[in-house]
């Protein structure tokens, strides 16, 4: 899927499709928002197989990287199949970094969520036909929040909700590029619309998964703090942070001193500009 580019890589790959009838290159409709998930979504639709691995162009397959997944998925008939992620920085493969994962059976969700289990975009192979049967979609429509905000951190949680039968491949077989142009690398540099995206994203996953398994202590914990993360943010970068510090008013494991000390450090950082650092729990 091309979605625009100017470098000369449509004629890459065009050059590549005439040596390998196996490949097809699609560029992206201007109906869709510009960004990673409408293509993947373009993609999906004009795939005729019934396994589906996206996979961005930045980064790296091992070379049994398809065939270990297919083998798998096929042998437990698995909704899906997940390999590990290796992380690398530029174009240096020699210190490649496992990221690490909690797979605690029973506590997959819970794990997606706090950031203990990921399931990175190129890291999952799935049955097409469990996708079709659940809608699970990476499509962006024009108006939606952020195209590329925590969008592998919602799907898994989704595919997660929905299936019990998946596979996790305890290999890396994907080589995930680290970059200063990443969505990472803006969160880090403190973009503030990105913190914005995020709090969104997070509020409505988090009221989707608290009605499925309900209060979860874990998940609590981790959801006050990364809102309390975001509400700095945002008055370092003096952006109206109220509703995000009415989320965190809200949450069961802030009690009354904590509400109080967060409310009093608000007002002053608000006000005076201090107190910002002491919004934590």
């Amino acid at each position: 899927m091309d979605d625009g580019s100017t470098d000369g890589t449509f004629d890459i790959i065009e050059s590549y499709l005439k040596r390998d009838n196996r490949f097809s290159l699609y560029i992206r409709d201007n109906s869709y928002a510009k960004g990673a998930n409408s293509c993947r979504h373009i993609g999906y639709l004009k795939s005729n197989g019934e396994y589906i691995n996206w996979f961005d162009s930045d980064d790296l397959m091992d070379s049994q990287h398809i065939g270990k997944k297919v083998r798998e998925i096929v042998k437990g008939n698995y909704d899906f199949v997940v390999c590990e992620i290796a992380r690398f920085k530029g174009n240096n493969l020699n210190n490649l970094k496992k990221v690490d994962n909690n797979y605690e059976s029973g506590y997959e969700v819970i794990n997606q969520f706090v950031g203990e289990l990921t399931l990175f975009t190129p890291g999952p192979l799935w049955s097409k036909s469990f996708l079709e049967k659940k809608s699970l979609r990476y499509k962006q429509d024009r108006g939606e929040v952020s195209d590329s905000v925590l969008n592998d951190w919602v799907f898994g949680i989704k595919a997660l909700l929905e299936s019990e039968s998946y596979f996790f491949i305890k290999e890396p077989l994907v080589y995930y590029r680290s970059h200063g142009n990443s969505i990472y690398s803006d969160r880090i540099n403190l973009n503030t619309q990105k913190y914005l995206d995020e709090f969104k994203i997070r509020k409505k996953v988090y009221n989707t998964v608290r009605n499925q398994i309900g209060y979860n202590k874990k998940i609590e914990e981790y959801y006050l703090n990364r809102n309390l993360k975001i509400l700095r943010v945002l008055l370092i970068k003096k952006t109206n942070g109220l509703l995000v510090l009415i989320e965190i008013l809200k949450n069961r494991k802030a009690g009354v001193l904590l509400k109080g000390k967060i409310v009093f450090y608000y007002i002053t950082s608000v006000l005076i500009g201090r107190g910002i650092n002491k919004l934590r729990v």
